[in-house]
């Protein structure tokens, strides 16, 4: 039942890492704009691995807290240690509801799931950083949480001004969406080898990307109850030998991909693909994966193809039929996010650049009682790029705009990332304060995402089953790590007054 002026507090688990700290932010930014009911800093508990260490390791994330709070939060180490904090809260206000935002590794988030699942209690909200589940079979336990299960995944694309203002468009005109194409590139890999990503995130391309397209596809095709389950014989993957190199290969010249639990694959001996002997540990990460799909509606197929890459823009046949496909329907260049990044080595005494490089691109064709026309769509603004904004047109079939449905104002600093978390934040507690579900983040859609990007990984992994039968692990070894090697020595060199340097030796 909905309450006008509902009591929160909050529990922020991986306080003091990147997406808890922003969390913290977030909130602090709420209580800012929409008054200080939202919650008392007092119902603030922040849990991190990290606070108990020593205090020199924490001690400025502990301080932006305190400032930004008015006071210290409680903290605790580890999950299970909050029990008695959510015990008391009952006790001292059984109407109070709690929301545990998870920004811990997405290894962890099953587990806090299911000890939140267990405690039955319909005022505990999960809110997730995705992925939550990273095995089918997690998910398949999920399916049969009692209903009292308040889950949700940040999958913030899904409340992003351009996704909004696309759903909103094809409803007011009537149409219905023919056909789609999404792309989604970062240079997680490229900055992993160099040491300069975040290590929590992990999985690789597919698992780390392709949920928020997925997500953005289900909201514009009308949400979970407008989708007949997931596609599964529908399901086409490639990568084409496409996997993470270690950073010891790239560095040191040690042969080894990176696993998809961010560990070290040394040996091409034995790469266990499914069923039993499949384990994250042993199975390389993905780096550029193409996944085609028919989305099943009641009466009607939607073809979608996606692209995620972890190593930014490489120029491959289906980035080439993108930017064709898009340069066809009308004169408006395609936003991709370029920068230079420079990272010391301490072990080896020398610096290395990478390529960051990012597209967060789509092309939607609809149709509708005006005829066919395509919507372009650019999820990609932040104050990395500030010459990028985001944006959504849709045109006609002869390539005349019929509407500018979104465009970003000017870019302002460090506010592209809490300014879309707040959004995810705000539907919550509208759900919480009016009972107006926040379907697109919500338990069905979270399940279907998630199903359909679990999904993919298993075909992926049977090509690399049929090919490990076909050609033998050392020779799939031999195909897979040239290729590999090329796209990394494309994005990472020797930094630039080091080539100098040595030239005049």
């Amino acid at each position: 039942m909905a309450e006008r002026n509902p009591k929160i507090a909050f529990l922020v688990l991986g306080a003091v890492g990147y997406m808890g700290m922003n969390g913290i932010r977030t909130l602090h930014h709420l209580n800012h704009v929409l008054g200080k009911k939202l919650f008392d800093p007092e119902r603030l508990l922040a849990v991190d691995l990290n606070l108990a260490r020593p205090e020199e390791r924490r001690r400025p994330q502990w301080q932006e807290m305190a400032a930004l709070l008015g006071q210290p939060p409680h903290a605790v180490a580890e999950f299970h240690h909050t029990r008695p904090f959510l015990w008391g809260l009952r006790m001292a206000d059984p109407h109070c509801w709690v929301v545990i935002y998870d920004a811990t590794p997405s290894i962890f988030h099953n587990g806090h799931l299911v000890q939140i699942a267990a405690d039955r209690d319909p005022r505990i909200i999960y809110l997730g950083e995705k992925p939550i589940f990273t095995a089918l079979s997690d998910l398949e336990a999920a399916r049969h949480f009692p209903p009292e299960c308040n889950f949700f995944c940040d999958l913030i694309e899904t409340e992003s001004p351009v996704f909004r203002g696309v759903a909103q468009y094809l409803q007011e005109e009537h149409l219905h969406v023919e056909r789609l194409w999404m792309w989604r590139a970062g240079s997680g890999a490229l900055r992993k080898v160099l040491r300069a990503d975040r290590e929590v995130v992990f999985g690789g391309a597919l698992e780390d990307k392709a949920l928020h397209d997925f997500s953005i596809t289900l909201g514009w095709l009308g949400g979970a109850a407008a989708v007949r389950g997931v596609p599964r014989e529908r399901i086409r993957v490639r990568n084409d030998h496409h996997f993470c190199l270690s950073d010891r290969a790239v560095l040191f010249h040690e042969p080894g991909l990176l696993s998809m639990n961010n560990g070290l694959i040394a040996s091409f001996q034995h790469l266990p693909t499914l069923g039993r002997d499949f384990h994250r540990d042993l199975f390389p990460a993905d780096v550029l994966t193409t996944v085609d799909c028919d989305w099943v509606l009641e009466e009607r197929t939607v073809p979608a193809s996606y692209l995620v890459s972890w190593v930014g823009v490489t120029g491959s046949d289906w980035e080439r039929d993108f930017q064709q496909r898009w340069r066809s329907v009308a004169a408006l260049e395609l936003p991709i996010g370029q920068a230079t990044e420079r990272k010391h080595i301490p072990e080896l005494e020398r610096s290395f650049e990478c390529d960051v490089q990012e597209a967060r691109a789509a092309i939607v064709q609809c149709g509708g009682r005006r005829g066919r026309q395509t919507i372009l769509c650019n999820f990609l603004g932040k104050e990395d790029f500030p010459g990028l904004r985001r944006f959504a047109k849709a045109f006609g079939e002869n390539g005349q705009l019929l509407r500018k449905i979104y465009e970003d104002p000017p870019a302002r600093a460090r506010a592209a990332k809490l300014e879309d978390l707040a959004d995810v934040f705000k539907r919550i507690l509208q759900e919480i304060q009016t009972d107006a579900p926040a379907r697109h983040i919500g338990r069905e859609a979270t399940l279907l995402t998630h199903e359909l990007m679990l999904r993919a990984h298993e075909e992926l992994r049977r090509n690399v089953h049929r090919e490990l039968e076909k050609a033998g692990d050392e020779r799939w070894w031999q195909q897979v790590y040239p290729r590999s090697a090329a796209l990394f020595s494309q994005g990472i060199r020797p930094a630039v007054a080091e080539v100098l340097s040595a030239s005049y030796r």
